[in-house]
C-alpha cells in the first residue's frame, strides 16, 4: 500500500497524483489517510474528485504523531506526507513522527512538481540495519527503471563501505543502474549539500 497524509486537501493534488504514478509502476494500491484538520466534506471531495481511480479512503482522521503505528498496522510500504508549513519547526515535527517508521517516505511540498522516480538517493551509514534499504532500492531499480545512487558516509570507517559491497553485488545482478557517492553527514547539513551541488530534482531518501 502507497499511503498519502494529507493536512490539506485544496493543495494535495500533485502529491496525491505522484503517489498514484508510484503506485501503478511498484503495482501497490494507493489510499488517503487525513489529519484532524480535514473534514468529512473535503474527504467526500477528494473520492468524488478521484472516482475514476482504485483509491482507499480512510474514514479515520488520524494525528501526526499517530501516523508510524497507522502506517505498521495497515502495512504500508511508502508514505506520502503533506508538508504545509516548511519552517525547521514544523518539518522537525514531521521527521520526528517518521522516526520509528521502517519504510521510505517523502515529506512532500505544495510547491513540488509531480515526482519522477528516475533518480533514487541512498544514504548509508554504520548501521547493520542499512541493508534492508537494498530490497526498497531495488523495488525503484526493478519497476520504475530508477538509476540508485548509494550515498557512503565516510564518518563510520568500514562498516559503511561494507554494506555498500553487498548491495553493489545485489543490484548488479539485476543489471540495475546504479553508481556509489561517499559523503561526510555533517550534522549541521547532513544530506541537503549532496542534493545541493546536484541538479537533480526532490527526491526521496530510502
Amino acid at each position: 500500500m502507497i499511503l498519502v497524509y494529507i493536512q490539506n486537501s485544496e493543495t494535495s493534488e500533485k502529491m496525491l497524483q505522484s503517489a498514484l504514478n508510484l503506485a501503478k509502476s511498484l503495482d501497490k494500491m494507493p489510499a488517503v489517510l487525513c489529519a484532524p484538520p480535514v473534514s468529512d466534506y473535503e474527504k467526500q471531495l477528494l473520492a468524488e474528485k478521484y472516482a475514476s481511480e482504485e483509491i482507499i479512503f480512510f474514514q479515520e482522521n488520524v494525528d501526526i504523531q499517530s501516523v508510524a503505528d497507522f502506517c505498521e498496522q495497515k502495512e504500508v510500504s511508502f508514505l506520502f506526507l503533506q508538508a504545509m508549513l516548511y519552517k525547521r519547526k514544523s518539518l522537525q515535527k514531521l521527521l520526528n513522527a517518521c522516526r520509528n517508521l521502517r519504510i521510505p517516505y517523502l515529506i512532500y511540498r505544495d510547491d513540488f512538481e509531480i515526482l519522477k522516480m528516475d533518480k533514487v538517493l541512498v544514504p548509508v551509514n554504520f548501521l547493520e540495519e542499512e541493508i534492508e534499504k537494498a530490497q526498497f532500492a531495488s523495488a525503484f531499480g526493478r519497476f520504475c527503471n530508477s538509476e540508485i545512487t548509494l550515498l557512503q558516509a565516510n564518518d563510520y570507517g568500514s562498516k559503511a563501505a561494507n554494506t555498500v559491497a553487498r548491495m553493489t553485488e545485489l543490484f548488479s545482478k539485476f543489471s540495475f543502474v546504479f553508481r556509489t557517492k561517499g559523503i561526510t553527514f555533517n550534522p549541521k547539513n547532513q544530506r541537503s549539500g549532496f542534493v545541493g551541488k546536484s541538479a537533480w530534482r526532490p527526491l526521496c531518501f530510502v
